[in-house]
C-alpha cells in the first residue's frame, strides 16, 4: 500500500455497514488468519450480496470479496507521532478522486475482456487483471499517477505539520528529553548513574534542556542531580547558575506557601474542620529530602462538602480573598455547576493560592458512598506541628494517578508528578493493598486510565509495582506515548485544540440556559461585564471611574482574539485540550 501505508505506521480500523463503505476509502478485510488493508475501488450487488473491489496501491491486479469479509474502515493514521484523519481534508476528496478513477478504469478493462459485457464473476473470490497491452500500460500509468499525487500530498502534510508543530517525531525521545526523565526521580541506581552520565558526554542543546525542565517543573530535582560532583564538570556554568537561582527561588516560595498552611491547619484545628493536604502540601515534605525541591504554585486541601462553608470563612479570616474572575454572577453559577467539587480558589497577595477539593476523583463519575470510604480510610496526621489527616495510602495512589492522567490526556503533564508517584510507591510500596486498590480502580471504571500511568512508571522509571499489575489494568505505555506525553505542552497545534475547545465551549454553554434576555446578557458580558470585575481585572480601587474601561476591556478583548486568529485556524491536532500551569 506504499505510498499510502508504510512500514512500522498504526491505523486505526473501525466497523462500518457495508452500506457506509465509499468509493476510495481504505479498508481492512479479513484473508484466513490475517487482516489486509487495501483501498476499495468499486463495489456491486451479486444476487443481493453486496462485493467490493479492493486493490493495493502498487499492484497491477485487485481482487473482489464478499462484505461479510469487510473488518472495518480506516479512520486515522498515525505516522511519526503525527495524526493523519482520512475523514478530513486533503484525505477524503483525495481518496474518493483515486477510487472513482480506478473504478471507472477497472469497469471498463473487466467490461472489454467480457466482450461489453458487464458480467458478474463466476469464482468466488477471482483476483483479476488487465488482459491485454493496452489495458496494461493504462493500469501501469494510472498507479504511478496515483502513487505521485498520494506521495505529493504526503509530502505536504509533512511540511505542515513540522512548519507549525515541533520538527521532533513523537517516536523517541531526544538526549535532552531522556536526562529530563532520567532525572525526575530523587535517587538513582548505578545503571541510571552510568546512562546519565553517557548522556551527558553527548552534545546537547542546553537551551532546550533548561525550557523543557521549566515547561515540565523539573528544574530543581534537576538541580540536585547536576549539581552533584559527579556531574557538575559537564554542565556550562552559565546553566548551573540558572538552575541554583530557580532552586533558591522555588524554596522561598514554598516557605511562604507552608507557612500560610500552617496558619490554615491550625485555624481549622481550633473549630475542628477535617481536613486532608493533597499533593505538593503534602509530599513535599514527606516524601522529599527539602521542600524547595517540589514546584509547588497554590496548596490543595480536601475537605468534606458539608465543612465546605466553614472552611472557606477561616480562610477568609486570614485575610484570603475570592478573585473576581468571572465577568457577571450568571458565568460564575454555570462554572459552579460544571465544578462543583473544585470551588474557585482563594487568593492572597504575594502569599499564594488556595484550592479546596471536595472529592479525589477528578472528572471521574462517583457515588457519594465513594467519598464516605476515602474519608474512613483516612488517618491521622502531622503537618509541621499541626494536626490534620492523611489519606490511606491506597487512595493517595489513585488521587496522584487519576490527578496525572487528565493532565496527560489535556496536554498539560508534569514530569514532577511522575516523581511523585514513583517515590510514592518506592517508599510506600509494600503497605498498599493492592488487590483492594484495583479493587476500587475498577469499580470506578478507570482501569485504563490508571494503567496507563502506572504502566509508563513500570517501563520508564522502573517502579517497583508488582509485575501483574500493568497487565490487569491495561493501557499504553511504550516510548512513542511518553514522548507525545512530555512534549504536547510545546505543540503549537495542541494549544491551538485548547484555545478552539476553550472558546467553543464557553459559547455551547448558553445552552443550559433558560431564556432569551439571559442568554444574551450571558453573550453580552463577555464584552461588558460587571463593575467589580472591571475594578479588580485593571486593579482601580474605590476612587478611579470605572466607565473608561468599559470601552477599553472590548476593545482589549477584540485585540487579543485577533491575535489569536491565526492560532486558532491552525490544523486540529490530537493532542491536548485544556491549559494549565501544570503544577500542583
Amino acid at each position: 500500500m506504499l505510498p499510502s501505508l508504510r512500514p512500522r505506521d498504526w491505523v486505526t480500523i473501525r466497523l462500518t455497514d457495508p452500506e457506509r463503505v465509499r468509493l476510495g476509502d481504505i479498508v481492512a478485510f479479513r484473508q484466513g488468519d490475517r487482516v489486509v488493508v487495501h483501498r476499495c475501488v468499486g463495489w456491486k450487488m451479486v444476487g443481493g450480496e453486496r462485493w467490493f473491489c479492493e486493490k493495493g496501491e502498487g499492484q497491477a491486479t485487485w481482487r473482489w470479496i464478499p462484505e461479510n469479509r469487510l473488518a472495518g474502515r480506516m479512520e486515522t493514521l498515525d505516522r511519526d507521532g503525527q495524526t493523519r484523519d482520512m475523514r478530513k481534508w486533503p484525505w477524503s476528496p483525495l481518496n474518493r478522486m483515486i477510487g472513482f478513477a480506478w473504478a471507472l478504469s477497472i469497469k471498463a478493462i473487466e467490461r472489454r475482456a467480457h466482450n461489453g459485457r458487464d458480467e458478474a464473476f463466476h469464482d468466488k473470490e477471482p483476483q483479476t487483471g488487465p488482459t491485454g497491452p493496452g489495458a496494461r500500460l493504462a493500469v501501469k500509468a494510472l498507479n504511478r499517477t496515483g502513487r505521485f499525487v498520494l506521495s505529493l500530498a504526503d509530502r505536504l502534510a509533512d511540511l505542515g505539520q513540522h512548519g507549525h508543530t515541533s520538527s521532533r517525531s513523537f517516536t523517541r525521545l531526544s538526549p535532552e528529553e531522556r536526562l529530563l526523565v532520567l532525572t525526575s526521580r530523587l535517587v538513582l541506581s548505578p545503571d541510571e548513574t552510568g546512562t546519565m552520565r553517557s548522556l551527558l558526554s553527548q552534545p546537547l542543546d542546553w537551551s532546550l534542556l533548561q525550557d523543557r525542565s521549566e515547561t515540565l517543573c523539573i528544574r530543581p530535582i534537576l538541580f540536585l542531580h547536576l549539581s552533584g560532583e559527579e556531574f557538575r564538570s559537564f554542565v556550562p556554568s552559565h546553566v548551573m547558575a540558572g538552575l541554583e537561582q530557580d532552586y533558591r527561588t522555588q524554596s522561598m516560595k514554598n516557605l511562604r506557601l507552608f507557612g500560610q498552611l500552617s496558619k490554615i491547619l491550625k485555624a481549622f484545628e481550633e473549630v475542628e474542620i477535617p481536613v486532608v493536604p493533597l499533593k505538593g502540601a503534602l509530599l513535599a515534605g514527606a516524601l522529599y529530602k527539602d521542600i524547595g525541591l517540589r514546584p509547588m504554585s497554590d496548596v490543595d486541601l480536601l475537605c468534606r462538602e458539608t465543612d465546605h462553608d466553614r472552611a472557606r470563612e477561616r480562610i477568609l479570616a486570614l485575610g484570603f480573598a475570592k478573585k473576581v474572575t468571572f465577568v457577571s454572577p450568571l458565568h460564575e453559577q454555570l462554572w459552579g455547576a460544571r465544578h462543583g467539587s473544585h470551588p474557585p480558589a482563594l487568593y492572597h497577595p504575594g502569599k499564594g493560592k488556595i484550592e479546596i477539593h471536595l472529592n479525589i476523583f477528578p472528572k471521574v463519575p462517583h457515588k457519594p458512598e465513594d467519598m464516605k470510604s476515602v474519608w474512613a480510610g483516612t488517618v491521622p496526621w502531622t503537618l509541621d506541628g499541626r494536626s490534620c489527616r492523611s489519606l490511606s495510602v491506597e487512595d493517595q495512589l489513585l488521587h496522584l494517578t487519576l490527578h496525572l492522567e487528565q493532565h496527560r490526556v489535556s496536554g498539560t503533564a508534569t514530569l514532577v508528578w511522575f516523581c511523585d508517584i514513583h517515590e510514592f510507591i518506592g517508599k510506600h510500596g509494600p503497605d498498599i493493598r493492592w488487590e483492594g486498590f484495583i479493587e476500587r480502580v475498577e469499580s470506578l471504571g478507570v482501569s485504563t486510565q490508571v494503567g496507563n500511568i502506572l504502566g509508563l512508571l513500570k517501563e520508564h522509571w522502573k517502579t517497583p509495582l508488582p509485575e501483574w499489575i500493568p497487565g490487569r489494568l491495561g493501557g499504553v505505555w511504550d516510548e512513542r506515548v511518553l514522548a507525545a506525553t512530555i512534549r504536547r505542552q510545546e505543540d503549537t497545534a495542541a494549544l491551538a485544540k485548547r484555545l478552539r475547545s476553550n472558546y467553543l465551549g464557553r459559547l455551547l454553554q448558553i445552552r443550559e440556559i433558560e431564556g432569551w434576555r439571559r442568554q444574551l446578557s450571558y453573550l453580552i458580558r463577555f464584552f461588558i461585564p460587571t463593575t467589580e470585575y472591571l475594578r479588580q481585572a485593571y486593579d482601580l480601587g474605590e476612587d478611579r471611574s470605572v466607565w473608561p474601561f468599559y470601552l477599553h476591556h472590548p476593545l482589549l478583548k477584540m485585540g487579543r482574539l485577533a491575535k489569536r486568529l491565526p492560532l486558532l485556524l491552525h490544523a486540529p491536532s490530537r493532542s491536548g485540550a485544556k491549559a494549565g500551569d501544570g503544577r500542583g
